[in-house]
């Protein structure tokens, strides 16, 4: 038995998770999106021309069941002065197991309706085959529905109003900070994070700054800095927010900026001016093409190609290797990730020998 904090408004009654004494909690949680999943079946619908639909559950941890014993003190201002606790039944926001209890909830009640989940992904659940085959795709309380037909999809969003508070959003515009553009005549799909660099580009106050055509300059070098030589701390924490909300437009739509953001990522402990000055410069540059995204195409056959670019620089006895792991499907781009590797060529040329 446990005996939680609180907080009570009038908007509601919520759980102060920081208030609580740490413990293990061995039971998995909610399962995360995998961003390739993700990807997979826009770029899948995009070629199939399936319709996509997306829909939010309104209050959705509310929805979840408490397995195990929670106890909470009494709200302010509804004490009966008897000293007794509440004993929770479903789970509240703020709860560290509310995740998990929301999940369960959910799972079963699809599992209710027809659908199974997937083996490799359980944010993935399955319905029918064929011209009625249904796939929901869950990121919290945000889902999008995949199915050749609008009448798959209505019965399967009436069902799930009737079991919790729900909102149907219509076709799939927006999801996860993303916008999503289709042009069904054309046969295309396309991804862009606008609002999200717009939004960047005025938190930095870079929104009038002059427009750029390449993140990062030719000339630029990566030189880590002596200690002492960087900037100040205000400036590097500056750099260091700048870096990891590049590192997140570069991760979902922007793959032309990994490279630079992957360098910059490399000195965010003692940025120097120069290096500060290049982020800013990337910010630029997404602001000079703000929807600019990924974009899969229908009149592509759906298949998958990997390629790996390699780009060696250095000396000739000693070169630093960056491979460029690319996944492409229907002419977009899924997964991609940047290694870097120190190679003695002088050492490969006496095994040689």
């Amino acid at each position: 038995m446990r005996k939680e904090s609180h907080q009570f408004t009038r908007a509601g009654w919520w759980q102060r998770g920081f208030s609580r004494k740490r413990r293990k909690i061995t039971k998995k949680c909610l399962p995360q999106l995998l961003s390739l999943q993700r990807y997979v079946l826009l770029a899948v619908a995009a070629v199939r021309k399936w319709k996509v639909k997306q829909m939010d559950i309104v209050t959705a941890f509310l929805y979840g069941i408490v397995e195990e014993e929670v106890y909470m003190v009494q709200p302010p201002g509804y004490e009966d002065g008897t000293g007794r606790v509440c004993k929770l039944n479903k789970a509240i926001y703020g709860l560290k197991q509310a995740p998990r209890c929301w999940y369960n909830r959910l799972a079963s009640a699809l599992e209710g309706i027809g659908f199974r989940a997937s083996a490799c992904d359980e944010s993935l659940f399955l319905m029918g085959e064929g011209e009625s085959l249904v796939l929901l795709l869950v990121y919290v309380d945000d889902i999008l529905l995949f199915s050749s037909s609008d009448k798959e999809i209505d019965g399967v969003q009436r069902k799930l109003t009737e079991q919790f508070k729900c909102k149907s959003l219509g076709q799939a515009r927006y999801y996860l900070g993303m916008h999503i553009e289709r042009d069904t005549e054309r046969g295309w799909l396309k991804l862009h994070q606008g609002q999200y660099i717009n939004t960047l580009a005025e938190k930095y106050s870079l929104q009038e700054e002059r427009e750029v055509v390449t993140p990062l300059p030719s000339e630029f070098k990566l030189i880590k800095a002596a200690e002492g030589e960087g900037v100040e701390s205000e400036d590097q924490r500056q750099f260091q927010s700048m870096v990891g909300s590049l590192l997140y437009a570069a991760v979902h739509t922007r793959p032309d900026i990994s490279f630079a953001v992957g360098q910059l990522a490399r000195v965010v402990q003692n940025p120097t001016e120069e290096q500060c000055g290049a982020a800013e410069r990337v910010v630029r540059y997404l602001k000079s093409y703000p929807t600019v995204g990924v974009q899969y195409s229908a009149s592509a056959q759906l298949s998958q190609k990997g390629i790996e670019v390699v780009k060696e620089k250095g000396s000739s006895s000693e070169k630093e290797r960056c491979s460029f792991p690319v996944l492409l499907m229907p002419r977009g781009l899924l997964s991609m990730r940047i290694h870097h590797q120190f190679v003695d060529t002088s050492a490969w040329w006496e095994v040689g020998l």
